[in-house]
């Protein structure tokens, strides 16, 4: 397999992980916000921009890190909080590995 092969091999399992991540976040997301489950809320979140991150579509990746960590400092959850932080401080030095 040459670099392109390779290039687009990843390139398809990338868009796999995102379709896969776009079918179950909507659903778990919805249903956190319904019951009030703000703790919930976060996983999804973080998981649809850890996708968008890998996809290196960053802006997108750090609009949902940034509602993640918002719930973090609402909930006063220092773990969301470093984890958000870290994660936007990485996308947004230009770094975008998870």
């Amino acid at each position: 397999m040459d670099l392109d092969q390779a290039q687009d091999a990843s390139m398809v399992r990338q868009t796999r992980l995102l379709n896969s991540v776009q079918v179950f976040v909507p659903t778990t997301l919805v249903i956190a916000r319904e019951i009030g489950n703000r703790r919930g809320e976060v996983a999804p979140l973080g998981n649809l921009g850890l996708a968008y991150t890998a996809l290196a579509q960053v802006e997108k990746a750090i609009g949902l890190l940034e509602q993640a960590h918002r719930i973090g400092q609402e909930i006063k959850d220092p773990r969301i909080i470093r984890f958000t932080t870290a994660a936007l401080k990485r996308l947004r030095s230009g770094c975008s590995e998870t």
